[in-house]
């Protein structure tokens, strides 16, 4: 069994910005319709992962801001871990101050 048939691994899952200006250029590459089909099919391959990884990350994210925009009866925000996110991460808060996760545990 020859290992050239097989793909080679795919690296860490990419940024989103990166992955849509990558998807980005292989649109482009398609779209001037010059290519040989094995190599459309390869570009068109790589564009479906593209755009599903960029779409499960935009997803994520709407989750993420969704727990965010989540406030408690004391008008803290109220937050849980997403999964593809770490865990006690700061980046300011809903509120701005750098302490949405600083309210306590639930205690209900």
């Amino acid at each position: 069994m020859s290992k050239a048939a097989r793909p080679p691994p795919e690296p860490k899952e990419a940024t989103f910005e990166a992955s849509t200006e990558r998807l980005s250029v292989v649109v482009e590459e398609l779209e001037r319709g010059d290519l040989p089909l094995e190599r459309s099919l390869e570009l068109f391959e790589e564009g479906v992962r593209l755009a599903r990884a960029a779409q499960a990350r935009l997803e994520r994210a709407e989750r993420r801001v969704e727990e965010l925009l989540g406030i408690d009866a004391n008008g803290v925000p109220v937050t849980r871990p997403v999964a593809g996110y770490p865990a006690g991460g700061r980046s300011g808060g809903a509120n701005g101050s750098g302490d949405a996760d600083a309210s306590g545990e639930d205690d209900s």
